[in-house]
């Protein structure tokens, strides 16, 4: 959030709660200073997220949800020129990854997926 300015946007694909009973609170929170600086999100839910998505999520949010077959414990994250891929278990697990072509790649991935995403 710090790396992002007001109007900026980030994209997320295969938002989860995962295994990790922490997470709904930190999105819960993540989200309201997202809204409060007005930066914009741009997610891939999982299906599970459905009807239990934290409510402060929705704003400057565009969401669409994946279909049941493609839920994973498994999120990435794609700003300015980082990426981030982690994963949601009871240990959990993250990389950062930096670089024009990395974010170039997950963007194409991000974009594939949200043609057949459902609303």
């Amino acid at each position: 959030m710090d790396e992002l300015n007001s109007g900026e946007e980030y994209y997320v694909l295969g938002a989860t709660y995962g295994d990790t009973p922490a997470l709904r609170p930190y999105f819960h929170n993540h989200h309201i200073r997202r809204s409060k600086k007005r930066i914009k999100v741009k997610m891939l839910a999982n299906y599970e997220t459905r009807s239990n998505l934290e409510l402060t999520t929705k704003k400057y949010a565009k969401i669409r949800y994946l279909p049941q077959h493609f839920i994973s414990n498994m999120t990435i994250f794609v700003y300015n020129n980082k990426s981030i891929i982690a994963i949601w278990t009871k240990s959990p697990t993250a990389f950062l990854m930096e670089g024009e072509e990395v974010v170039k790649n997950f963007k194409t991935y991000f974009d594939t997926f949200w043609k057949i995403a459902k609303k």
